[in-house]
């Protein structure tokens, strides 16, 4: 679930903080100056206004800031420094040349590990924190017990030595339950072909098909997690971008991916049929 803006983060608005600054002001004149003052605050040429509305920008800023140093103590906000030192808070280290997101994900991780070693946030985390070649990682109990680590690679990875690095993570003392027979293997990937006929509105762009097709690729391996399916209603619906006026899908059901596996998308046959 994704949570909105905590309360301590404030909305900023540039002219509430003007026109609050302008209600203070005339506020503390006396009664018989406040309707001529408030004509000349109309003016932008008065110095008088000039002065509101420098004081209000500064006071924009520092708001701003306080909004950063709020954000810098919560997990889902903080960036670069900020979120190495609520990492030393929790014993994890960021991995050398681990991006932000990915360190993240990790200290989440070992919050929630923190119930025990056998939980599958544990096991996830040690796996992700073997190799940054490791994109995620799931766990699987294919009988009672046993347990199987799955390991989603990042493109181009070497899977021989990535296994090699999580088995030596598993190794260390604590990072594996006693009494259950541990299985680290890679993810296997289910090739996806995607084949569609594509009519464009008559405002749509000429190399509409050509754009689309760039950005479902993208799209595509966004969504493609581990174990994740691809509904067909989910191509149908990306594919239906605006200027596109009517999608012919080539695809009779949806693809289920197994619990070890993740898709990639092996073909991408996007036909344009002109306009609709």
């Amino acid at each position: 679930m994704t949570l909105a803006a905590p309360d301590i983060v404030e909305p900023l608005d540039y002219e509430q903080i003007f026109q609050a600054r302008k209600a203070g002001l005339l506020a503390l004149l006396p009664a018989d100056q406040r309707e001529a003052t408030a004509e000349l605050l109309e003016l932008e040429s008065e110095p008088l206004t000039k002065l509101l509305q420098e004081s209000s920008y500064r006071e924009l800023l520092l708001r701003a800031r306080i909004n950063d140093a709020a954000r810098a103590n919560l997990i889902i906000y903080a960036e670069g420094l900020d979120l190495d030192h609520i990492g030393q808070l929790f014993g994890l280290p960021r991995l050398q040349g681990e991006a932000d997101a990915r360190y993240r994900e990790r200290l989440l991780l070992r919050i929630a590990a923190m119930a025990g070693n056998g939980t599958r946030e544990h096991y996830i985390l040690v796996a992700m924190s073997a190799s940054l070649a490791v994109r995620s990682a799931e766990v699987i109990q294919p009988s009672a017990g046993r347990v199987d680590v799955v390991l989603w690679l990042q493109e181009g990875a070497d899977g021989p030595a990535t296994l090699a690095a999580c088995w030596a993570a598993f190794d260390a003392p604590g990072a594996k339950m006693l009494g259950v027979t541990l299985g680290v293997r890679l993810a296997q990937a289910t090739p996806v072909d995607v084949t569609a006929s594509i009519w464009r509105e008559a405002s749509a762009p000429t190399n509409l098909v050509e754009l689309l097709a760039t950005s479902f690729r993208a799209q595509f391996a966004a969504h493609a997690t581990l174990g994740r399916a691809i509904a067909r209603s989910w191509v149908t619906s990306t594919l239906h971008a605006a200027g596109v006026a009517r999608v012919e899908l080539a695809m009779p059901a949806d693809i289920s991916i197994a619990a070890d596996g993740f898709a990639t998308l092996r073909t991408l046959q996007l036909t344009d049929r002109g306009q609709a």
